[in-house]
């Protein structure tokens, strides 16, 4: 994606927010997706888009508005108030509210975790309903989006799986590669290492043992042997991909050299 057409969806995204609230995720989606499906891009790219920037926001600065409020918010949650209500009141991301407020009931993180995931398990029948609510309601974080995040993290990581069998491309996994012991362990370990030959228009691979790698291609901007591949099942802006960078890819470069790395509904193209 050029960052000219990133920038307007995010600019979309920001107007939506301010008049629809941040916790009508659904309907900011579903527009942003109308608007700017003559450009091609599909809901699922919009979704992984957005949902980094409001995950940011739930962790930002909603923080302190928590923290400065939550007398308030307690008491009148405990008046008969519910966590949408008090969300779009106090201008905070809900589920980043409801997890406070179970928080609040549970002696230890742990059991904290089991009744998001599990309201049943939950002792208040307010605190429950609220629980079972907020799941179906919040597609931006909490059960939902673990769900979602994790099928669509496994299901992508074999389809590239499948394409390296098919071309008989020899690699460790990362379940290998635990069960020997790696310090660090991304999806694939390539026990030949690929090149990586880019071009104006698209990207070459071949594998560093093939007699037939070109040594020029017309167009060529750049050419790298890479030895691991990583895959992440979304839309990397170039602030992700920073954040991803610095808290795992910079030390696969350290342990294995250059990579890959995949986002299944694309990227900020920048430099390209």
């Amino acid at each position: 994606m050029k960052l000219d057409l990133y920038e307007k969806i995010i600019c979309e995204y920001e107007d939506l927010r301010k008049k629809y609230g941040v916790n009508q995720m659904k309907t900011i989606v579903n527009q942003l997706t109308i608007k700017f499906g003559d450009e091609q891009i599909n809901y699922s790219t919009i979704y992984s888009l957005v949902n980094y920037e409001y995950r940011k926001e739930a962790k930002g600065w909603q923080n302190q508005s928590l923290k400065t409020n939550w007398p308030e918010i307690m008491a009148e949650w405990n008046a008969n108030g519910n966590i949408i209500q008090l969300a779009d009141k106090y201008e905070l991301c809900a589920y980043n509210l409801l997890r406070q407020v179970v928080n609040e009931f549970c002696e230890s993180k742990e059991l904290a975790k089991k009744w998001l995931k599990d309201p049943s398990l939950c002792d208040d029948g307010k605190l429950a309903n609220e629980i079972m609510i907020m799941n179906a309601h919040d597609i931006m974080d909490g059960l939902f989006y673990n769900q979602l995040s994790m099928s669509s993290g496994i299901a992508f990581e074999m389809e590239v799986r499948t394409l390296l069998d098919q071309r008989r491309i020899s690699y460790m996994s990362e379940d290998e590669l635990r069960s020997r012991s790696y310090d660090v362990t991304p999806d694939f370990r390539l026990n030949i290492p690929l090149i990586v030959i880019q071009t104006q228009s698209q990207t070459l691979l071949y594998q560093s043992d093939d007699d037939n790698i070109p040594e020029k291609v017309d167009g060529e901007k750049e050419r790298l042997v890479v030895t691991w591949i990583e895959c992440k099942a979304l839309f990397a802006s170039l602030e992700c991909h920073c954040e991803y960078y610095e808290n795992q890819f910079y030390s696969y470069i350290n342990r294995f050299g250059n990579g890959l790395i995949l986002y299944k509904f694309g990227f900020v193209k920048i430099f390209l």
